[in-house]
């Protein structure tokens, strides 16, 4: 093949080819060093040196009576180190490489460091390093002045080489080759440096140090990398180097076998050769400048490489069907993932079309996480491809991308080919790993319907148990009644986690056998009743015992016997709702207990509603009271409790009275309605109670009692009343007689004026009940009647005589005559005898009732 060789140990590629740069100035200079770094390359002869960039720019700077041994450019800083020489001492300087500014000067006698070997210094140039007398190592670190005070390392065998590396771009190391031994230096802010022996053996080929801070050492043909502990890696190459160099991922070799040699940069990575070229022999020095290998011959001329274009090489791989190759060469080049992704899916798709099912797979493999699953899946979709299928769904979840279609088809696989030793490790590896808090790498919802599906009860309660799919494991349990394991369950698990299984399975408490749903309930007032801080708050069951209101109730009830304090507010609404609907509650005792409670903190408002459709009649009555509703209460409550409570609030309500009449009234029960009676006369008047009585269809013997009790009453106190009339008159009389016979035998009764003239009264005088008073004189011969009302009283007594005769001949055909029949024109009667002054006649009306059989 035009771009590959094949030798026994790596694969040969020409993926850096020759390159041309204009550096024909310095081949006439017959230079003694050489230096690279911040895209500028050193050439330095005696005493002068040249600096050149990229765009060809030269700076010439020269040295008087200084012999230049070695240059050290910074990687990225404009700044270099030039260590010189002259007779008696040696001198480093510090110079800006842009304006050669001098930054700093040190300057050793050449007395004390009589011989100076190997020179190094760090990428930025913050220190520098070289052997001095070949025992020791002197180290100095910037600022570079002259009274910097260096650390000298000594070492019992001479030092045949140093090298300057940064690991991890933080971590300073100098490493040290003796003739027998290597040892690491670091060097760690603020501490002293930390000397490490990494290797016994030294070595006499050739040494580098790579980009990322490690040293490259040969031995023979063998490569071992260090890195400041000891041996980070070992290799075989083709031949023993004579030279190597380190730079990005490469590995630049040069040997001298034959003449004139040759050159290979290795990839170790990969185990690929990415380039050749002859001329090994005379390599003096090797550089990474401006995108090029830079080769510098001993004869001061120059060779250069240059990477081809790696994705027109890549592709002719993949054409000459090199797929491992082209992968390896994509990795080595940090080519995005999914252009490694789709060479390993053209690989795959070229096995498929020779029919070799197993390596398509494992290339499919190689494509999880860079192609998308469903372009692979649809390869193996065939039945008798499925176990191939089964390894890439297994590789899905192994790198944690399957979703829940993939899970779904996994598991159907293993059922459908009843693989379940495959299905037991899958499911296992996944416990294990609960065990610690990690998830699977499998769609575990999806896992455990399939199974279910399949029968496989076991494995999908392990899953749902392991995973806290609560839900579904109780509901397997359930499926499979296995009552103790449900008790069992929920005794391990914490309140948060009961309530939630509660809530999800709602029917586990209609499917749970009586006795173990009280085990149940005995587990959830353990939560409740924990002195912990972290208890089970009532609210969270009063929606999942919804339908279960007898075991709710029994729940709050334990709770305010044991600890009434966690009852708050809501708990108290439904404690009582549930009190008030209890029928085993002899009495209503426990609901009145509950509303009386001290301690009971309840909404009014939803209680009220609760009690509406109640058949609890005292605790009706006692939310009724406690809400002030008492006209609501009045309707609903006996005779004895309407009578308490008129009693109670008449202070505040003054017409409490005649309403309750009213509704005892409307009840038409003669036992209720006497005993109201009895006490309304304390506080109604006669008018009120029968205007009350009017239109209820009230029996006569009911009231009669009543009103003849009344009248009597009435007729007692007008007797006293009027006895008492007459005594002071008589008394007011004699004593003005008395007076007026002392004086003029005149006797006036009172500062007021007679009726009818209109002057002072003077006895003799007449007063009537009416208000009205006259001069007997004034009267004349009628002094029965007030002269003024004398019409209205002649027409109250028609009426009453009236009355009294229609009455009469009602009563005569009536066997049981009824209080609406004769109420109006009783009340009329009754009212016209109170206001009368006729004694007599009320007594006549008091004595007509109790003839009467009513």
């Amino acid at each position: 093949m035009e771009n590959t060789e094949v030798s026994n140990y790596w694969n040969y590629f020409r993926f850096f080819e020759p390159a041309t740069v204009d550096l024909n100035i310095f081949e006439e200079i017959k230079f003694t060093c050489t230096a690279s770094g911040h895209g500028v390359l050193c050439i330095a002869d005696h005493e002068d040196f040249y600096l050149r960039d990229k765009s060809g720019e030269i700076k010439p700077y020269s040295f008087k009576n200084m012999e230049i041994i070695r240059v050290l450019l910074a990687n990225s800083d404009p700044t270099m180190l030039v260590f010189c020489q002259d007779l008696q001492s040696y001198t480093i300087y510090y110079l800006n490489t842009s304006n050669f500014d001098q930054l700093g000067l040190i300057t050793f006698s050449k007395a004390i460091h009589q011989t100076v070997g190997s020179i190094t210094a760090l990428p930025d140039n913050s220190k520098i390093a070289f052997v001095s007398n070949e025992n020791n190592v002197v180290v100095y670190s910037s600022p570079y002045k002259l009274n910097t005070v260096p650390k000298v390392f000594k070492y019992n065998d001479p030092v045949i080489g140093l090298h300057f590396g940064v690991r991890h771009q933080i971590y300073p190391t100098l490493y040290v080759l003796t003739q027998k031994e290597i040892f690491s230096v670091s060097f760690t802010e603020g501490s002293a440096p930390t000397q490490t022996k990494i290797d016994i053996r030294s070595t006499d080929g050739a040494t580098t140090i790579s980009d990322a801070g490690l040293l490259v050492v040969s031995r023979g043909k063998e490569i071992t990398r260090y890195n400041e502990k000891g041996i980070d890696l070992t290799y075989t190459i083709e031949d023993t180097p004579t030279l190597l160099y380190s730079f990005q991922d490469y590995l630049v070799a040069c040997y001298g076998n034959n003449e004139p040699g040759s050159v290979l940069i290795y990839h170790p990575k990969t185990h690929l050769v990415f380039g050749k070229a002859s001329g090994g022999l005379s390599i003096q020095q090797i550089y990474n400048v401006w995108g090029y290998v830079l080769f510098i011959r001993r004869n001061s001329t120059f060779m250069f490489l240059k990477p081809t274009d790696i994705i027109e090489k890549i592709n002719q791989l993949i054409h000459n069907m090199q797929f491992e190759v082209a992968v390896q060469i994509s990795i080595a080049k940090n080519l995005p993932p999914e252009f490694v992704g789709n060479i390993h899916y053209m690989q795959g798709q070229n096995y498929m079309e020779r029919s070799d099912y197993q390596n398509a797979v494992q290339c499919y493999i190689k494509t999880i996480k860079r192609i998308e699953p469903s372009f692979i899946i649809s390869q193996f979709i065939e039945t008798s491809r499925t176990e191939y299928l089964i390894q890439y769904l297994e590789a899905l979840n192994d790198n944690r991308v399957s979703t829940k279609q993939h899970t779904t088809l996994l598991f159907n696989c293993y059922t459908k080919l009843r693989n379940k030793e495959k299905l037991t490790t899958i499911i296992n590896a996944a416990l294990e790993g609960s065990k610690v808090n990690r998830e699977p790498s499998f769609d575990v919802d999806a896992a455990i319907k399939i199974l279910l599906k399949n029968n496989y009860f076991n494995e999908a309660m392990q899953l749902s148990h392991a995973f806290r799919r609560y839900a579904t494991y109780l509901n397997i349990l359930i499926k499979r009644k296995f009552w103790s394991e449900i008790i069992n369950y929920f005794h391990e698990v914490d309140k948060d986690t009961l309530v939630n299984s509660l809530r999800e399975v709602a029917d586990i408490l209609d499917i749970l056998p009586a006795s173990y749903r009280g085990e149940l309930i005995d587990i959830i007032l353990q939560h409740c009743l924990t002195k912990e801080k972290n208890f089970l708050k009532l609210k969270y069951l009063q929606r999942i015992f919804t339908n279960h209101r007898e075991d709710l109730y029994y729940i709050l009830r334990t709770i305010l016997q044991q600890m009434p304090e966690r009852i708050e507010k809501f708990n108290w609404n439904m404690l009582i709702e549930l009190a008030i609907e209890d029928p085993v509650d002899d009495d209503d005792e426990i609901a009145l207990k509950y509303l009386n409670d001290k301690r009971a903190n309840f909404d009014m408002e939803l209680i009220l509603i609760v009690i509406a459709g109640a058949k609890n009649e005292h605790a009706k009555q006692c939310v009724l009271e406690k809400a002030g509703l008492l006209d609501s209460l009045i309707k609903i409550a006996e005779i004895d409790k309407i009578i308490e409570i008129c009693t109670l609030y008449c202070d505040k309500d003054v017409f409490i009275w005649e309403r309750a009449l009213n509704v005892v009234a409307k009840r038409n029960d003669e036992s209720q309605l006497k005993p109201m009676l009895e006490m309304c006369q304390k506080y109604l008047t006669m008018l009120e109670i029968l205007n009350c009585l009017k239109g209820r269809n009230i029996k006569m013997g009911t009231i009669k009692e009543f009103m003849l009790r009344h009248f009597n009453e009435m007729s007692q106190e007008n007797n006293k009343l009027s006895e008492k009339v007459d005594n002071d008159l008589k008394d007011l009389q004699e004593k003005q007689e008395t007076e007026e016979n002392k004086r003029t035998g005149f006797f006036p009764t009172k500062t007021a004026y007679c009726d009818k003239c209109h002057d002072t009264l003077e006895i003799p005088i007449r007063h009537f009940l009416c208000g009205h008073s006259y001069h007997l004189a004034c009267l004349g011969e009628v002094i029965e009647f007030c002269p003024i009302c004398h019409e209205r009283h002649k027409e109250i007594v028609s009426k009453r005589e009236k009355n009294l005769l229609e009455t009469d001949l009602v009563y005569k055909n009536e066997d049981e005559p009824t209080m609406d029949d004769f109420v109006e024109n009783i009340a009329s009667d009754a009212m016209v005898l109170t206001a009368s002054e006729d004694l007599a006649k009320v007594k006549q009306f008091q004595d007509y009732l109790t003839s009467k059989d009513l």
